[in-house]
């Protein structure tokens, strides 16, 4: 479950790069046939407001990262600014970044 098996291990990382599920959970059935009915559910729904695994993973940032580790997560284009505020209440980054995709949609969160 997310973490769970690395947290076994005793170790810390350099970086945690992500692209979780994000959908949130009523839009899945909106969705083109070609993901909703060929991708598993699990890979696509990210809870009530698609940012369920986001907060997860940033309670174990502490946790599991160096001291001057890295993170790049994906987001949906709608998400990013949201997700960034997440990262930003963890306290652990002096620098967080949002990137576009090749559409213009900002999507991509760096935090160093």
């Amino acid at each position: 479950d997310l973490f769970e098996p690395l947290l076994s291990l005793e170790q810390t990382y350099d970086g945690i790069v992500s692209n979780p599920p994000y959908i949130p959970s009523a839009t899945i059935s909106s969705l083109d046939r070609g993901v909703k009915d060929f991708e598993p559910r699990l890979a696509l729904d990210g809870g009530e407001d698609g940012l369920c695994f986001y907060r997860r993973m940033a309670a174990y940032l502490p946790i599991l990262l160096k001291k001057d580790g890295f993170l790049v997560w994906e987001t949906g284009h709608d998400q990013t600014l949201r997700v960034k505020k997440i990262v930003e209440e963890t306290n652990l980054f002096s620098k967080i970044s949002v990137k576009e995709d090749y559409a213009g949609h900002l999507r991509i969160i760096i935090a160093s």
